[in-house]
C-alpha cells in the first residue's frame, strides 16, 4: 500500500501540485477499495458520490464543507442504525415499474 506523506508534503503538494495530490489521493482511494473484502460495490458507489459532490466546489473551503456534510449524513445513518436497527430495517423503497412501451 503508498504510504501516506506527512502533513508538510501534503501542504506543499496542495499549493504547488495539486494534480500530483489529486493523483496520490486516487491512489489511495482505490487502494483501500480493494483491499476491502465484503464492501466494494459500496465503497465505490460512495467514492463516486464524493467526487460528483466535490465537482460541484468552487473552492478549498467549500471542498471542507461538502466532505464534512457528507461524511456527517454516512454517521447520522450508522447512528440511526446501531441505536435503533429494527426502525431501520423496517424503511422499505416503494419501486414503481416503468412501462417501456410508453417510451
Amino acid at each position: 500500500m503508498a504510504e501516506l506523506p506527512d502533513f508538510d508534503t501534503l501542504k506543499w503538494l496542495a499549493e504547488n501540485d495539486p494534480a500530483k495530490l489529486a493523483k496520490l489521493q486516487e491512489t489511495l482511494t482505490e487502494e483501500i477499495i480493494n483491499s476491502s473484502q465484503n464492501n466494494r460495490a459500496q465503497l465505490r458507489s460512495l467514492h463516486h458520490h464524493y467526487k460528483e459532490q466535490m465537482k460541484r466546489c468552487t473552492n478549498p473551503y467549500h471542498r471542507c464543507v461538502m466532505s464534512m456534510a457528507l461524511m456527517r449524513g454516512k454517521l447520522f445513518t450508522m447512528a440511526a442504525a446501531i441505536n435503533s436497527p429494527e426502525e431501520f430495517q423496517a424503511q422499505k423503497a416503494s419501486v414503481t415499474p416503468i412501462d417501456r412501451k410508453l417510451q
